[in-house]
């Protein structure tokens, strides 16, 4: 991959007078190598060796991962020794020796978990975005040693950036390590997949591989599926892989449940022949960050029968439009795309089992629009990584009946329920009987000036009574039942806690001061309990406030006693140095 050493080159190193000697460099063109300064690790691919105009001896022209540490873009001085496959400066030239080209697996399993890598930064530790490493100390780091150092025994291995770049040979991994069921071989210096087949052939029991951020070609065909016949989990993110590819290499893996193929800068998921049978006991699919941007590309998925997650967020989707299938999908990230129409979230209603949705970082997605969000999907269980509570739901589903009632006066009947989809199945879910109205005026008897037949008890100890029967309009709030009760027991607000009660749920506690009672419930008929707040809680927290005031009270007397003390003596040093004839401090 890259630009391969052209005619051009050829003929000019030929021109040569004197040419330096190859001393079997020319064998590492092609690979991936890396290196390290300080904390920081950068990672290329060697595009040319050779010769370079005006410099002595062999260099190695790399194209590398980051723009960053580039500076040309393998034209040096006028001629093009080598191509970069992305626009800008990610080209430089180096000597072949300040290049890292790797180790083998097994020599990267032994360095982390036999011999414990003698630096202690590098034994445990996690990574930063910018491929630092910050040590944890885990509880029981000894005995997590000793049981890692017998690899035989390891069944899951982590080799995060430990320069991994090929497979040893006569079947020693196998022996070595022969339980392993995980391995994470993620930003490491693979550029083949014929090393991938070779691992997989040696670790036969494997059942999760994440090559995350390796540069791995399109040609997959030396897969063999002998080889794959247990991995369940494929992470394949940041690897500049294209779909093709992933569909041939798919074939080699008949249990794959769990793909994630993030940062591929993938722009379409095409359907390709027999592609439902690839992917049948595909569960999990993630392709976040990528740069898709029609729902057409991924509506294909419907066809798979065992589809419960698709991730794409991070990508530049704006529409959505349901067309049948998914008969099992549960969960789907929206997050960062371009989405800024209701009509969408109305076809996400549409997925018959659809309980989870993240739709944050959107054009559509705000704090004050989340009721509408979960009255308008009605199978949503978790939104934007929340719970969505019975209670939540009912509050959220009531207060988007009372916002479309508001409208009927000013919209027409067809054009309401075109917008608002679940408006009657709401009307009958919550029991009201209100028509639209078509003559564009509103009723006298319209649901927000009803009145709610309210029973409040009272249950506290000092109450002057037990029960008052109230006929109160819905816009009354928890703070103004408050002021009431107030009146009407002689309990005073702080001691309050109130809780409503209708004829399709249990007690619910009014903490929200500034909720009427036409957000808090459809019915008319209505109970509310005044309880007493715990009591002795309350004493408990005036007392501490009193000593934590009296304790203010005592620190700041004996500041104040302090400073009194020092002045004094500042007065005294004064009037003794005055006595003396010398000058004094003017403080």
């Amino acid at each position: 991959r890259g630009g391969a050493i052209t005619t051009h080159q050829r003929d000019t190193r030929a021109s040569s007078t004197h040419q330096p000697h190859m001393d079997g460099w020319d064998t590492c063109l092609g690979r991936r190598a890396q290196v390290r300064r300080g904390e920081e690790v950068d990672r290329g691919t060697v595009l040319y060796i050779g010769p370079v105009d005006g410099k002595k001896g062999i260099w190695a022209g790399v194209e590398w991962d980051r723009p960053c540490r580039g500076k040309h873009n393998g034209t040096y001085h006028g001629h093009t020794y080598f191509r970069c496959r992305k626009p800008g400066k990610y080209g430089s030239f180096l000597r072949p020796e300040a290049l890292d080209f790797g180790v083998t697996l097994l020599q990267a399993i032994r360095n982390k978990y036999v011999e414990m890598e003698t630096e202690r930064t590098q034994e445990m530790y996690v990574h930063t975005v910018s491929e630092k490493k910050v040590h944890v100390q885990l509880v029981g780091e000894n005995q997590v040693k000793q049981l890692q150092s017998n690899t035989a025994e390891l069944q899951r291995v982590y080799l995060h950036g430990k320069r991994v770049s090929s497979v040893d040979q006569d079947r020693e991994v196998a022996e070595s390590v022969p339980n392993v069921k995980e391995l994470d071989l993620s930003s490491n210096l693979i550029n083949d997949w014929e090393t991938v087949d070779q691992l997989a052939d040696e670790l036969r029991h494997l059942t999760l591989l994440d090559l995350s951020n390796n540069m791995l070609p399109q040609n997959c065909a030396c897969l063999s599926g002998e080889h794959f016949q247990n991995l369940s989990v494929v992470v394949l993110n940041k690897c500049e892989i294209e779909w093709n590819t992933v569909y041939e290499a798919a074939h080699c893996m008949p249990n794959l449940q769990e793909l994630h193929l993030c940062e591929n800068e993938l722009q379409d998921t095409e359907f390709l022949p027999n592609i439902d049978h690839v992917f049948s006991n595909l569960r999990r699919l993630n392709l976040d960050d990528n740069m898709i941007d029609d729902w057409s590309k991924l509506d294909w998925l419907k066809c798979l029968p065992n589809l419960e997650a698709l991730q794409v967020s991070g990508n530049k989707l704006s529409e959505i439009r349901y067309t049948g299938g998914f008969m099992v999908l549960k969960s789907l990230m929206l997050a960062r795309n371009e989405i800024t129409e209701w009509n969408v979230i109305d076809e996400l209603n549409m997925f018959p089992q659809l309980e989870e949705l993240r739709i944050t970082n959107n054009p559509i997605s705000t704090e004050d629009n989340r009721f509408e969000m979960v009255s308008r999907i009605s199978k949503l269980k978790v939104l934007n990584g929340s719970c969505i509570s019975e209670r939540e739901r009912k509050d959220s589903e009531i207060k988007y009946l009372r916002m479309l009632l508001e409208r009927q006066s000013s919209v027409s009947n067809d054009a309401l329920l075109k917008d608002h989809p679940r408006f009657e199945e709401l009307k009958t879910v919550h029991k009201i009987e209100h028509q639209l109205n078509t003559t564009a005026t509103l009723r006298n008897e319209s649901l927000k000036q009803s009145l709610y037949q309210t029973t409040i008890y009272c249950e506290c100890s000092r109450s002057v009574c037990d029960k008052v029967k109230k006929n109160l309009p819905g816009t009354t709030t928890v703070a103004k039942l408050k002021m009431m009760c107030e009146r009407l027991f002689k309990v005073p607000q702080p001691e309050q806690q109130l809780q409503l009660k209708d004829s399709g749920s249990s007690l619910y506690c009014l903490a929200e001061e500034d909720r009427t009672l036409s957000m808090l419930t459809t019915e008319f008929e209505i109970e509310i309990f005044v309880c007493e707040v715990n009591r002795l809680s309350m004493l408990d927290e005036q007392a501490a406030t009193q000593r934590a005031r009296e304790l203010l009270e005592s620190r700041q007397l004996e500041q104040v006693a302090e400073e009194m003390a020092e002045a004094q003596k500042e007065r005294r040093e004064s009037h003794r140095l005055a006595i003396r004839g010398q000058p004094t401090s003017q403080k």
